[in-house]
Order: C-alpha cells, then structure tokens, then sequence
C-alpha cells in the first residue's frame, strides 16, 4: 500500500498537465436505474498531509476525520442528483475472519486502482493486453459484500490530499526567485464501480490537481463532483 502510494505521489507531477479527471467504462456498462440499482458504499480510503519545508508528507488526523466528514456529505448530495441507491457497507457486523477478508479487499482495491490511475494518466505504461480496452478485476471476495447488502455493485473510493506548510511556501517563494520551482500539495483520488456479482470494475473515475482542499465542506464537495463528473446517468 505505501508503494502504490509513492508511485501516485512521484508521478502525479507528470500528470497534472494533463486533464484534471478522467473516467472509463467497462464495455458492460453499469446498469444504474434511478432509485432502484442498489449500490454498497465501502470503507473509505482517505488521509490528509501536510507538506514540510523538507517536503516530507506528514499525516494530519484532524484534518482527515474533517475531510471525511466533508466527503460524506458531498456523496450524499450526489446520490440525491443522481437518484443513486446507496448503503453503506459495515464490516463490523461481519464474523472476524471475514472482516479481515473485507479489510483485505479494499486493501486490494487500492492497489489494482493505483496501477489504473497511471495507466489512465500515462498511457505508456499501458502493457499490450491493456491496450484500446478496459478490463480489470478485483476478484470474487466482492460476493461476501452482495450477500451483506443485497446490492448490484460496490463503489470503493480512495483519496489523498496534502497541503504545503508556512515553511514549505516561504521555501517555494525564495526558490521561485531563483528561477527554481519545488512541488507544493496535490490533490489525487480514484473511484470504482465494481460489479458484486463478478468482481469487475464496470466505471472508474480519477482527479489530479495541484488544487482542491478537502478540509472545507465547500471545496470538498468541487472535488467530490469533479471525481463523480464521468459516472453514467442510467
């Protein structure tokens, strides 16, 4: 997990030239009935960073239960537009062995997302088999989610936003002045639309910015629609 998350930060710079989301559909598209697809929110994978002035990412506590807050509420908004029928997944209520099982799935899908992201971004890495389609799986451990819910699909989401600090701008400021540039806070973040039935992913959205910030409800909810911009209307 740490690696893929290296691998997003180091080439998220090579990106962000590039258009801002992205979204691709499998070529079974997902059938989402208005008010009547049933879709399972799963656990979140979302933390906030501060950037120091050595450019090391710290992890910010307060910040992330903000921004979770904050994206909650913007899915919910969402869901109303786009008459989703959306219920959240509890693993809790789960025997221990298969919430493990689940904790390992979403596990899984950050890491299956990670490598879809930069193929997304950087069609270069795209291997020959990838090549002019969209096919990836994150296994059949997503039945144990149907039978827990009883819904059609699965929407995992996973988000990373880091902020520079007061040293970090003065750093960049004083750079800036000889001509040198340093990188500043970035915001990425992917979503799936997984069939329960198959383990496909049937949609998958991207966001990468050097802007955005999911500590305030406002901004939250701009990127959360900019992530969701792609999802099919039925």
């Amino acid at each position: 997990m740490n690696f893929i998350r290296f691998v997003l930060v180091s080439c998220v710079a090579l990106v962000l030239a590039a258009c801002q989301t992205t979204g691709q559909v499998a070529q079974v598209r997902p059938d989402l009935r208005p008010g009547d697809t049933r879709i399972a929110l799963m656990p979140m994978e979302l933390q906030l960073y501060q950037l120091t002035a050595g450019g090391v990412r710290e992890p910010k506590a307060e910040w992330t239960r903000d921004a979770e807050v904050h994206v909650r509420r913007a899915i919910n908004v969402i869901q109303s537009e786009k008459q989703l029928q959306l219920v959240k997944f509890d693993p809790s209520t789960l025997p221990l062995e298969r919430q493990k099982a689940m904790d390992q799935l979403v596990k899984l899908h950050s890491v299956v997302g990670g490598e879809v992201f930069l193929q997304a971004r950087i069609p270069q890495r795209r291997p020959p088999t990838k090549q002019g389609r969209f096919d990836w799986s994150i296994g059949s451990e997503v039945r144990t989610v149907a039978e827990a819910t009883g819904a059609r699909y699965g929407l995992f989401i996973f988000m990373e936003d880091s902020y520079s600090s007061g040293g970090r701008v003065a750093l960049g400021i004083a750079m800036a002045l000889l001509g040198v540039g340093i990188q500043g806070g970035q915001q990425i973040g992917y979503a799936s639309l997984v069939d329960l039935n198959t383990g496909q992913i049937a949609w998958f959205g991207t966001i990468a910015r050097g802007t955005g910030d999911l500590r305030t409800e406002e901004a939250a909810e701009a990127s959360v629609r900019s992530l969701f911009s792609s999802l099919p209307n039925g």
